[in-house]
């Protein structure tokens, strides 16, 4: 429920609540590693900053946990961890209580305070006060970005008080408002809602399926235009005034239902001829735990763990490797080696939004210094084929979109991501994560493995689709 409420008010949208609440959507990969890693967080937690408290272990059922934690209260005990609530027929678990001072913590997975963070204390604060429980004092425990596995495990987490920040929310009108409406509407679905986070929800398709271009695809939608746009009732875009869209969000309202295709073809050429020949291109999937196996690990950072690469030689001339770590054991050394194996021949190496690509290599020549200069070399030869895309060609297809999935099958239309088990980086992070943890079954980790190097294959055969179709545009020779 908290999670729920949380998302649905940083979206500020009352339906995405309710969706969450009722979604009969199984769990994905990656939503059970997160989920994993907070248990992770919350273990941690409890043997260190919470060590004080005592901690309710999990019963059956939630009303056995509000009945073990009333005994509890009822012997005297005031520092409580993992308590559960019933408020209104509703039960609550919170991380940690003190009744005795009047503070709430929350332990989160994060690196870093966030507003989200804020909410769920404050949504918290707002039931616990119904029952006659007013806390004054609120903090979030959360992971030290600078913590090593095999460091002193009292310096991997920082409690970070957020008392004021929970107290000005809890006044606010609106966050007040937001919490009647889900109350009163617990079990019915609010008309759908305009807001500028509806582009990227789960559920917009959903909500927006008689729209054939609702206006939620505007670029860069702000508060004030959603509220206009609300207000004129434009929810699609051949309705929205154009004279209350900038010049960037006009020119792509008119894009899209004019069915703009424009291509700049000087300007194509003269990117598409830096790319020189051989072209490899190549894709990285990494996974991040809150603290990794390996002691030479910072926690929440971004491990490699896989790699994609096609190699077009000549044109027609294609070769494809790839290399996926063993799970079992620190295996990057491995990857490092096959990535200067059949990259330090090629003369360009192709990647889609480069900046993953450039962290990944750079994270790999610091671990390794007797391949730091080989790595640091292939670093050299990168080059971003999606703003090369995003800068000379305009496509109504592409529906606002620069991502490779949306850019590849309208520039290749022979080609398709259709078909996948894991299908976006995501997942493909949470699967590698369970079979770290040994939380995949042993029937399964040959099965998923396929499943990974699909994915990541697709991604380079993505950028290899593109390059050769905008050759094809041009008539880029070699």
């Amino acid at each position: 429920m908290k999670f729920a409420i949380v998302k649905g008010y940083v979206a500020g949208c009352k339906r995405l609540t309710h969706n969450l609440l009722h979604s009969k959507i199984p769990p994905t990969p990656s939503l059970l590693s997160l989920f994993a890693m907070g248990r992770d967080v919350d273990a941690l937690a409890l043997k260190t900053i919470l060590s004080h408290g005592t901690t309710l272990t999990a019963k059956a059922n939630a009303e056995a946990d509000y009945e073990a934690t009333k005994v509890l209260l009822e012997e005297g005990f005031d520092v409580l961890n993992q308590a559960t609530f019933k408020i209104n027929g509703a039960y609550i678990r919170v991380d940690s209580i003190d009744l005795a001072n009047g503070k709430l913590t929350e332990v989160k997975a994060g690196s870093k305070v966030k507003f989200d963070y804020i909410v769920d204390l404050a949504f918290q604060e707002a039931q616990l006060r119904k029952v006659g429980i007013v806390n004054n004092k609120f903090s979030v425990i959360h992971r030290n970005p600078d913590f090593f596995t095999g460091d002193n495990w009292t310096e991997a987490l920082f409690e970070s008080d957020v008392t004021s920040q929970v107290i000005d929310l809890l006044a606010n009108e609106n966050f007040n408002r937001f919490l009647r409406h889900f109350e009163s509407n617990l079990n019915s679905a609010p008309d759908p809602m305009l807001t500028k986070n509806c582009k990227k929800c789960e559920f917009r398709h959903a909500c927006w399926s008689g729209i054939e271009n609702p206006s939620m695809m505007i670029p860069n939608m702000s508060n004030k235009l959603v509220n206009k746009l609300v207000e004129l009732g434009s929810y699609s875009l051949e309705s929205i005034p154009d004279e209350i869209l900038t010049p960037k969000q006009l020119s792509f309202k008119n894009q899209i239902t004019g069915q703009e295709v424009r291509i700049s073809e000087s300007e194509l050429t003269a990117d598409l001829q830096r790319l020189k020949f051989p072209v490899a291109h190549l894709d990285f999937e990494a996974f991040n735990l809150p603290y990794h196996p390996s002691p030479n690990i910072r926690t929440c950072a971004m491990v490699p763990f896989q790699a994609s690469i096609h190699v077009e030689h000549t044109i027609g001339s294609i070769e494809h490797n790839e290399y996926l770590c063993d799970h079992r054991f620190d295996d990057r050394y491995s990857l490092a080696l096959f990535l200067v194996k059949n990259l330090s021949t090629v003369a360009t190496v192709v990647a889609w939004n480069v900046s993953f690509e450039r962290r990944m290599l750079s994270h790999l020549a610091a671990e390794y210094p007797t391949l730091s200069e080989d790595l640091h070399q292939i670093i050299e030869k990168l080059v971003d084929l999606q703003p090369i895309v995003k800068n000379n060609v305009a496509h109504h297809l592409f529906r606002g979109s620069f991502g490779l999935k949306s850019v590849a099958p309208v520039i290749s239309p022979e080609f398709s991501y259709e078909n996948l088990v894991v299908d976006n980086g995501n997942d493909a992070n949470g699967s590698f994560q369970l079979m770290v943890r040994g939380m995949l079954p042993s029937n399964q980790i040959l099965k998923t493995r396929h499943q990974l190097l699909a994915y990541c294959k697709k991604d380079t055969a993505a950028t290899l689709a593109i390059h050769r179709a905008l050759r094809e545009i041009t008539e880029v020779k070699l």
